[in-house]
């Protein structure tokens, strides 16, 4: 077996139309931590009445939060990227 593939993805013959296959593959994995605290932090910031926004080390708009759509009247996907 290819220790790159877990053996819950191998092919096990057809199955049933009524089974639930979402069982089978197993629970989807779990977020990192890196990946909530991403999270947690983000949807604060979003929730802060202040307009919020980053820039990368080029200028480029990365992230732009509501209060910065509130106060300007531009929304993030008008000006991230930017």
């Amino acid at each position: 077996m290819h220790e790159l593939i877990p053996p819950q993805a191998l092919f096990r013959g057809p199955r049933r139309s009524d089974e639930d296959l979402t069982a089978a593959a197993g629970p989807p994995p779990a977020a990192t931590e890196a990946e909530r605290q991403n999270a947690f932090f983000r949807d604060v910031l979003d929730h802060l009445y202040d307009g919020v926004y980053f820039v990368d080390e080029d200028r480029v708009i990365t992230y732009w939060n509501r209060g910065a759509a509130r106060i300007t009247g531009f929304e993030a996907g008008s000006v991230v990227g930017l």
